[in-house]
């Protein structure tokens, strides 16, 4: 077996076993010395003191093997923790650490993916993660103070699923809870279905804001009167003209602008906004007569499908291949 113990300026080297340590602290021999190098593949044997260079005597150099021999048992030296009862990897740190907080450490043996356990003689990368709050992370990218169980691809895969993405693990009854109430549920259903009704209305509409919406009736009243009565005053209609007309790039004829205003009151264009509202009103009576949580969540979830659009809440299936786990959206096939 190869011996190699060195230090000079601050920095050194040990060997013991199969491992090479580098050290930041002077290896403690029964000799003096400033500066040492003892290796036995290059045949290296001495050190140096008050600036003289002297060979090791055969004393020196069984000390210099014994030191090698016993460190590491007495060193300290950084090595992978990890917690003893559950295996998850705490990460690189110096031996002696790794004892103050109780971790178990191995030497040498890295994991892949800095979320992983300890599992038998090797590393795994753990798959999924539950939350004190119940939710999960599934291939976390790292720990949070809020993880609390981890599991493995292979334990993942034998544990529960949660079957639907409102749903959180409950610690005391170890099953998967969907702690939303039925009014809990239809508050936010509603407002999810009035929201999916605005969308389609804004395409008919336009997007404009509540204050330019609440002149509309202003602007409808002044067209009629002076489509029937050219001579009918419009003070909002004129205030608009004065300012468009006083650009040369927006100049527009009021007949223009009532035929545009007018366009608002068309049989077929209020048809069609009636009957996007007419579509919401129908959601909006069903959700009200759902009894259940079930019956909530086949409703938002039907609607979600036929609108095309990502659901509230959705059913959840789980897949796990070489070991990377991922869910996925049972309704729409979207993760």
């Amino acid at each position: 077996m190869d011996y190699i113990i060195t230090w000079s300026n601050g920095f050194g080297k040990v060997s013991s076993g199969d491992y090479l340590f580098d050290v930041e602290s002077a290896p403690t021999l029964p000799f003096a010395f400033d500066a040492i190098y003892y290796e036995t593949p290059t045949g290296l044997s001495f050190k140096m003191l008050g600036g003289e260079q002297s060979p090791l005597t055969e004393e020196e150099i069984a000390a210099c093997r014994a030191y090698c021999d016993g460190y590491l048992e007495t060193g300290d030296y950084p090595v992978q923790a990890y917690e003893t009862d559950s295996g998850l990897y705490r990460g690189t740190m110096l031996k002696s650490k790794a004892g103050e907080k109780g971790f178990s450490h191995i030497l040498g043996d890295m994991p892949d993916h800095p979320v992983s356990k300890r599992v038998g003689d090797a590393w795994e990368r753990v798959a999924a993660v539950i939350r004190s709050d119940g939710s999960y992370v599934l291939m976390p990218a790292s720990v949070c103070d809020a993880c609390v169980v981890f599991l493995t691809a292979t334990e993942w895969e034998a544990h529960s699923k949660p079957s639907r993405s409102t749903e959180r693990w409950d610690f005391a009854t170890e099953t998967w809870k969907d702690s939303r109430t039925v009014e809990q549920a239809k508050k936010s259903a509603d407002a999810w279905i009035r929201g999916l009704y605005v969308a389609q209305r804004k395409e008919l509409m336009g997007a404009a804001p509540y204050q330019e919406l609440a002149s509309w009736p202003w602007q409808i009243d002044e067209a009629k009167a002076w489509q029937s009565d050219n001579e009918t005053e419009t003070p909002f209609l004129d205030g608009v003209l004065e300012a468009m007309n006083a650009d040369e790039r927006t100049v527009t004829a009021k007949e223009t602008l009532v035929q545009a205003v007018l366009k608002y009151t068309d049989a077929e264009w209020l048809k069609a906004v009636g009957k996007i509202h007419g579509e919401m009103y129908v959601q909006i009576t069903k959700l009200r007569a759902a009894g259940t949580l079930e019956d909530i969540d086949a409703l938002t979830d039907a609607l979600a499908v036929a609108k095309q659009v990502s659901p509230i809440t959705f059913a959840l299936t789980f897949s796990t291949e070489n070991g990377v786990v991922s869910s996925m959206s049972a309704s729409t096939g979207r993760e």
